[in-house]
């Protein structure tokens, strides 16, 4: 199962994306991408990140983008698991959330995606 509903992306800043819109069922997952992956929302273009190196070493993206939630809707949000694809090449990098909860919707969501690099 996927992402219910229709996602509206806001853009925030060139580091900071917000979507709106969507919810997950009982035992459902839904993925994220960049402009360019498989996701089942995609971001926009403008958010086009890529690993970078530091004095100590190459930062991924699955290293520095956080995803967060919060729950619009008066519906209880259950526990909800985010994992990110191993190594998060712009191409494949992919954010996956699930919903724990076998019984119980998540509810209206907003979605924040945040690179901290």
């Amino acid at each position: 199962m996927a992402f219910t509903g229709t996602a509206t992306l806001t853009y925030i800043s060139d580091r900071v994306c917000a979507i709106t819109g969507l919810s997950l069922a009982a035992s459902a997952s839904g993925t994220i991408s960049l402009s360019g992956g498989t996701g089942e929302v995609k971001l926009p273009a403008q958010y086009n990140w890529s690993p970078y190196g530091t004095p100590f070493g190459q930062v991924t993206l699955d290293e520095s983008v956080q995803i967060s939630f919060s729950s619009t809707s008066a519906a209880t949000t259950p526990s909800i698991r985010v994992v990110a694809a191993p190594g998060g090449n712009p191409d494949t990098a992919l954010w996956t959330l699930t919903n724990n909860s076998g019984a119980a919707v998540s509810g209206a969501m907003t979605i924040w995606v945040e690179n901290k690099g």
